[in-house]
């Protein structure tokens, strides 16, 4: 459930011409990492 979230959240930051989501992206998807993990 939370790897399905995680794809939708990163589709939808994808389309976001703003690179600097980026940084937030990646501390965002290192962060959903650990508490799957």
């Amino acid at each position: 459930e939370h790897v399905f979230q995680l794809r939708t959240f990163l589709k939808i930051r994808n389309m976001s011409p703003n690179q600097g989501h980026v940084c937030q992206l990646r501390t965002c998807l290192t962060i959903k990492d650990i508490s799957v993990n």
